[in-house]
């Protein structure tokens, strides 16, 4: 499958591409929610707490995306022994990804005995049922003997006493597995240096894939995890509640420090802090600039009611609609005027950019700017340029918005 961009949920083991039903070995969703869980919060990205996680998951994400693409075109019973190859090493990545994960997270798995039981007790290694490894054990012994680490492995449990194993080849596609009565067959041939026979270790491709898929979908349990961790910080943001009986500038500085600590972006509340207490040089000013403040005092209970509530969105719209209003009228080269002012009228920007954004003032100030605020670019602090222009803009657009009612 190739578009999965457009897929979406359909139980555990099918996506919907457009009309199409499709069965997946490894639905791609699952990887894709654990993103979307840990990336819907700031949380993980600079928490002090949780931020060594967020390496590990952005690094998770991104390669089970091209891994579990590679097992779902070829999930098939593979016919040549680089095929099988491939298959393993992808699924290893994915079962490491998985496990590092969880790790990470102090999640606890519990490593069952469920599907390669039968295997570890028939032909050819007829293990005796008290040393059966578990399904984890199980798979990292078929890993060291199919890669045979580069040819041989000594560490699984249940060998003989000094047992070493070697392996020359994987098998895949071997008439001889469907007189076995096995169709999907695959498996690895075994030397050893305590027996003689030449043994071929042979089970059903379908197994392994069940296991795999089984380790996968345990990121469901990182999924929740990770909702708690949020939940139960949200939890604890909402118990402290803004101070509103302080003075407005006061109470300001305190939702700026709480957006600060919950890693949420507070630029624009910071934006109108300056300005609050920004130095009017000009009496002429005043009336408009007071308008403009006084639309600031009006929103600020509705923005300590979004914060309390974790409402960032809504916070972000109330300052918005006072920082960043434009009026639907305006000259040719407002806009590119009002991007030189913003962005390149500080202290930090090169001379000639400052210059030349100094220069914008100047000729934005001559436009509808002059019906609300006198502007001297020379004589100001780029503060109060940028209080001024945010004035003029905020009042025309209210100006306009009456016009358009009438």
């Amino acid at each position: 499958i190739k578009d999965t961009a457009v897929c979406r949920v359909f139980n555990r083991n099918f996506i919907v591409t457009g009309e199409e039903i499709v069965e997946v070995f490894l639905n791609p969703d699952v990887y894709r929610e654990f993103r979307n869980a840990f990336n819907e919060t700031p949380l993980f990205m600079y928490d002090e707490e949780y931020k060594t996680c967020f390496n590990l998951f952005c690094a998770v994400t991104d390669r089970l995306e091209s891994c579990i693409e590679y097992l779902n075109g070829h999930a098939e019973t593979p016919k040549t022994e680089e095929d099988f190859l491939s298959f393993v090493m992808f699924s290893c990545m994915v079962l490491d990804a998985v496990k590092h994960v969880l790790k990470q997270l102090d999640i606890e798995k519990i490593d069952e005995i469920n599907y390669f039981q039968d295997i570890c007790l028939s032909k050819p290694l007829n293990i005796e049922k008290h040393k059966c490894p578990t399904d984890d054990k199980f798979f990292e012994y078929l890993r060291s003997i199919m890669f045979a680490h580069p040819f041989e492995t000594n560490r699984p449990k249940f060998f003989m006493k000094h047992e070493i194993q070697f392996s020359p080849w994987v098998i895949a596609n071997n008439p001889a597995m469907k007189l076995r009565g096995i169709k999907d067959g695959v498996g690895v041939r075994i030397y050893s240096n305590k027996f003689d026979e030449i043994k071929d270790l042979i089970f059903s491709f379908d197994v392994l894939k069940k296991y795999i898929k089984s380790q996968y979908l345990l990121l469901y349990l990182a999924i929740a995890k990770v909702k708690e961790i949020v939940s139960l910080k949200e939890i604890e943001w909402k118990k402290h509640k803004i101070n509103r009986s302080l003075d407005y500038l006061d109470i300001l500085k305190e939702i700026k420090d709480i957006l600060k600590l919950r890693h949420e972006e507070y630029y624009d509340v910071e934006t109108v802090i300056r300005y609050m207490g920004c130095k009017n040089t000009l009496k002429e000013n005043l009336t408009s600039v007071e308008r403009f403040k006084q639309g600031i005092i009006e929103i600020i209970p509705e923005l300590c009611d979004a914060v309390d509530s974790l409402n960032y969105e809504m916070a972000t719209e109330k300052l918005d609609y006072i920082l960043h209003q434009r009026p639907w009228k305006m000259h040719s080269m407002a806009n590119y005027q009002l991007e030189k002012i913003y962005c390149d009228l500080n202290e930090t920007q090169i001379v000639s950019k400052r210059e030349w954004a100094l220069e914008q003032v100047e000729l934005f100030s001559k436009e509808f700017a002059k019906k609300w605020v006198t502007i001297i670019p020379q004589e100001m602090s780029f503060d109060e340029i940028k209080l001024l222009v945010t004035v003029s803009c905020y009042l025309e657009k209210i100006e306009q918005e009456k016009e358009k009612q009438v």
